[in-house]
């Protein structure tokens, strides 16, 4: 039963299946509209299809539970190849054999002879030193007629398929983590306005304020939202927010994406406050809805008031209040004609668009792309490069050397090393 399973985890047909079903489930999601409703489907497609496509989860396809299944599966199957390898992997990355047939090395894809006017013992100690120099780990071992050298260079370059395979289970299950766990929810909130921020209890987010920035220059430099984050009715967060800085939370980040002004409604006006004789007390002044100010210059509380038709309430230190209707078109009095209001302009309500993110998943995907960037310049770059050498005495002093060696990847870079190495060994002749 383990060997059946073990099988099919590690099957080529069995992975290629699981990838087919998922691009089919993926095109129709591009192809559907997602998140519909059931009346939404069968007014697009018919009854029959739209019954189909509702009941069958193919409206929310991403995140239905057969295509998480699916994707776990290939998690799965792609981590039990990659250990399938391993062991293989790490037999050839830790490997040191010393190899003391000649026939062996002649047959490697380079090889060379040499015979030497130095005696074994130090065309070894040579041999090993060239190695050392051009970053091999050498290791030397005395045989029945000279010296055996084995010498390896970046054995870790066989284990960038292994990381590779890791980058594709990490990438894959942050995507799970993000479609099972995660949303991207957008908010259109008037300023002053709030919304709850899915999956939190009692949390709202005031939109307290917006406002664009602009340089010495009087072009936008920048758009700021001043956010109060509450919980339970009590302050908890206070950030100003801007396209690229997002408000965090939770494990939940809070973007500014756009705004938009409604002219329709009004949040308060901007007027000139002047006495009888047109002489301007204050030549601008901005007067919100609902927030009473101090006049500079003059000793009372001034408020506009939202109305049919809109007013500015004036509070005398006495107690005393006094309305004065706004015109657009000519001034406003108070009933002593001491004082006059003259509408500038309105200023138009602020709607800003914000984009809520939750994104379990993040560390997973990092950690993915990190191993994908790791594995690929390993795979493309690196090799794993082996050198076997048999040294053995002749008369008069003089060795013949025999060696050969392999390289994972890459076998004309080292063609040119190894010939490198022949000739420098061959300066000993």
């Amino acid at each position: 039963m383990l060997r059946a399973i073990t099988g099919f985890l590690t099957s080529t047909k069995a992975g290629i299946a699981v990838m087919a079903v998922l691009a089919v489930l993926s095109l129709l999601g591009a192809l559907i509209p997602q998140g519909g409703t059931h009346e939404a489907y069968v007014r697009v497609f018919g009854s029959l299809r739209g019954d189909l496509i509702y009941y069958a989860g193919l409206g929310d396809v991403y995140r239905s539970l057969y295509f998480s299944a699916l994707l776990v599966l290939l998690c799965v199957m792609v981590f039990s190849c990659a250990l399938k390898r391993l062991p293989g992997q790490i037999r050839q990355a830790s490997a040191s054999e010393f190899v003391g047939e000649e026939a062996r090395l002649e047959k490697m894809p380079c090889h060379a002879t040499l015979e030497l006017d130095v005696d074994a013992e130090e065309a070894g100690l040579h041999a090993a030193e060239i190695c050392r120099k051009r970053l091999y780990r050498a290791r030397r071992e005395k045989s029945s007629s000279g010296f055996l050298i084995f010498a390896s260079r970046t054995a870790f370059a066989r284990y960038g398929s292994f990381l590779l395979h890791m980058s594709f289970i990490f990438l894959l299950a942050g995507g799970i983590a993000f479609t099972r766990f995660g949303y991207r929810s957008y908010e259109d909130v008037r300023v002053g306005g709030n919304f709850a921020v899915p999956g939190l209890d009692e949390t709202l987010v005031v939109v307290d304020d917006f406002e664009v920035v602009y340089d010495d220059n009087n072009h936008v430099s920048d758009y700021v939202c001043s956010l109060l984050l509450t919980e339970g009715g009590r302050p908890v967060l206070v950030k100003d927010i801007s396209p690229n800085h997002p408000l965090q939370y939770d494990g939940r980040e809070v973007f500014l994406v756009s705004y938009e002004q409604d002219f329709d409604t009004l949040q308060g006006f901007v007027v000139s406050v002047h006495d009888r004789d047109g002489e301007k007390l204050v030549p601008v002044l901005y007067l919100p809805f609902g927030s009473p100010l101090e006049v500079p210059g003059v000793n009372f509380f001034i408020e506009a008031v939202d109305a049919v038709v809109p007013y500015v309430r004036i509070t005398y230190p006495a107690g005393e209040a006094e309305d004065v209707r706004l015109d657009a078109e000519a001034a406003a009095f108070t009933r002593d004609g001491n004082l006059g209001f003259s509408v500038i302009h309105g200023v138009p309500s602020v709607y800003v668009t914000l984009e809520v993110v939750r994104e379990p998943g993040e560390w997973l995907v990092v950690t993915g792309l990190a191993l994908l960037t790791v594995g690929s310049f390993v795979c493309l770059y690196l090799s794993h490069r082996r050198i076997w050498f048999i040294l053995k005495n002749l008369p008069d002093g003089k060795c013949r050397v025999v060696f050969g060696g392999s390289a994972s990847r890459n076998a004309e870079a080292f063609r040119g090393e190894f010939e490198h190495i022949r000739r420098t060994l061959d300066e000993l002749s």
